[in-house]
C-alpha cells in the first residue's frame, strides 16, 4: 500500500478545518493549523510535506504570504492558495511569481477540490523523483569530476615519470661514459705509462747485458718496482668498480675503510659508527653495493662541496630497518634551490640517491640549511631473514 501524501492546511475558521479533515483524511494524512506562524511550526517539525493549502484571509499572515515563506523554506511542496473571488489579482499575481501551483475558490466544492489535490499529489511526486534524479546527477557528476580529476593527476604523474626515466636513462647514459673514461685515463696514465717504462727498461736492460752481463741484478729493483706499481693501479682500479670485500666481510668494514681512505685524503676527522649487528648479516648482494654506493657519492659529496672539518657515518638497525646516515660540519646548502637547479642543470645529484634507496623500498631525507652543515640520512627495510656473514 501506497505511503500517504502528507497535506498541511492553514485557515483561521475551525469549521473549514473540520470539514476539510473530515473530507480528505482517508486518502491524505491531513494536518492542520489555524494560523500562519502556527502551520510554519509543523512545517518545520514534520518530514516531506508533499500538499501545503493556506486560506488568503487569515489574520496574522495572508496566504500568500505564508506559502511564499513555505517556498523559501523548501520549494517541493506543491503550494494551493483557497481564496474568495474578491482576491484573484493578489492570487495571479501570486501564481506567475511561482511561489503557488493553484488556487482553490471559497466556498471549495469537495469533487474540484479532490480533483485539485489528486493533480497535485502527482505534481509532488514527480517534485520529488525530479529531485532525487538532480542530487543522484549531482552526485554521479561530482563523482565523475573526481575521477576524471583522479586521471588526470594519474597522467600527468605518468608523464612526469617518463620525463623523469628518460632523464636518469640520459644520465645513467652519461655517468657509464663517464666511468670509461675514467678507466680509460687511469688505465692510460697509469697502467700504460708503467708498462711503457717496463718496456724500455727490459730493452735497455737488454742492450747492456749484450756488453756486460753483470749488469743485469742492477736493473732488477727498477723493474719489480715498476710492475709493482701497475699491480697496484690494476687493484685500485679494480677495487673502485667493485670492492672484493663486500662479498666477503659485509658491508661496515669494507665502508668503514673507504671512508677512512678518503677521509685521510681530505683532512677530515672521521666519526665512524656501525652497529654490532650489522657485521654479523649477510645482506643480499644488491642491497650491500647499493647501500655502499650510496653512502660513497654523500661521502664525496662532503668532500667535493662541504667544505667540512669533520663527518660522521652512521650505520645502524631500528625496528627492521637499516638506517645510514652522512652528517657534516660544512657549509651546508638551500635544498630548494639546489633541486631546482639540478633540474635545470639536468644533473642526477640528490635524485640519483633518492633513486637508489627507492629502489630498494627504503626513503631518504636531507636536513641542510646554508651555514648550518648537512645530514643525509637514509632507512631501507631488512630482508626477512639474514645469515651471519662469512668470515676469512
Amino acid at each position: 500500500m501506497a505511503t500517504k501524501v502528507k497535506l498541511l492546511y492553514a485557515d483561521d475558521d475551525p469549521a473549514h478545518l473540520w470539514l476539510f479533515h473530515k473530507c480528505f483524511d482517508r486518502d491524505y494524512e491531513v494536518l492542520t493549523a489555524t494560523s500562519g506562524p502556527e502551520a510554519l511550526e509543523i512545517f518545520d517539525r514534520e518530514n516531506e510535506i508533499g500538499i501545503v493549502l493556506a486560506d488568503q484571509r487569515m489574520p496574522e499572515m495572508t496566504g500568500v504570504e505564508f506559502l511564499g515563506e513555505i517556498y523559501a523554506r523548501d520549494p517541493l511542496p506543491v503550494r494551493i492558495l483557497v481564496t474568495g473571488f474578491s482576491d484573484m489579482a493578489t492570487t495571479l499575481e501570486a501564481i506567475n511569481t511561482g511561489h503557488i501551483f493553484s488556487y482553490v475558490a471559497k466556498p471549495w466544492n469537495e469533487e474540484e477540490l479532490r480533483a485539485t489535490l489528486s493533480q497535485a499529489c502527482g505534481v509532488f511526486r514527480l517534485n520529488r523523483r525530479n529531485a532525487e534524479l538532480t542530487l543522484e546527477l549531482q552526485r554521479k557528476n561530482q563523482q565523475l569530476r573526481q575521477e576524471l580529476q583522479r586521471r588526470r593527476q594519474v597522467e600527468e604523474d605518468l608523464r612526469r615519470s617518463r620525463r623523469q626515466i628518460q632523464h636518469l636513462s640520459r644520465e645513467l647514459l652519461r655517468a657509464q661514459e663517464e666511468e670509461r673514461k675514467r678507466i680509460a685515463l687511469d688505465l692510460h696514465d697509469k697502467v700504460a705509462q708503467d708498462l711503457s717504462s717496463l718496456k724500455l727498461m727490459i730493452e735497455t736492460m737488454s742492450l747492456d747485458a749484450k756488453r756486460d752481463p753483470a749488469t743485469i741484478g742492477a736493473w732488477h729493483p727498477q723493474i719489480v718496482g715498476v710492475l709493482q706499481t701497475c699491480i697496484d693501479a690494476v687493484r685500485n682500479l679494480s677495487s673502485s668498480l667493485l670492492p672484493p670485500a663486500l662479498s666477503q666481510l659485509g658491508l661496515a668494514a669494507p665502508l668503514e675503510h673507504h671512508c677512512r681512505e678518503l677521509a685521510a685524503k681530505h683532512r677530515l676527522r672521521l666519526d665512524f659508527h656501525a652497529d654490532a649487528g650489522i657485521d654479523t648479516m649477510r645482506l643480499p648482494y644488491d642491497l650491500t653495493i647499493n647501500l655502499y654506493r650510496f653512502v660513497q657519492e654523500a661521502f664525496n659529496n662532503v668532500c667535493r662541496h662541504a667544505r667540512a672539518s669533520w663527518v660522521q657515518v652512521l650505520l645502524d638497525i631500528r625496528r627492521g630497518r637499516l638506517v645510514l646516515a652522512v652528517v657534516d660540519d660544512g657549509q651546508g646548502f638551500d635544498l630548494v634551490q639546489t633541486r631546482h637547479r639540478a633540474v635545470q642543470e639536468k644533473r642526477m645529484g640528490i635524485q640519483s640517491m633518492e633513486e637508489r634507496i627507492g629502489l630498494l623500498g627504503g626513503s631518504l631525507s636531507i636536513s641542510t640549511a646554508p651555514g648550518k652543515g648537512t645530514a643525509v640520512r637514509a632507512e631501507v627495510p631488512l630482508p626477512p631473514a639474514a645469515p651471519p656473514a662469512g668470515r676469512g
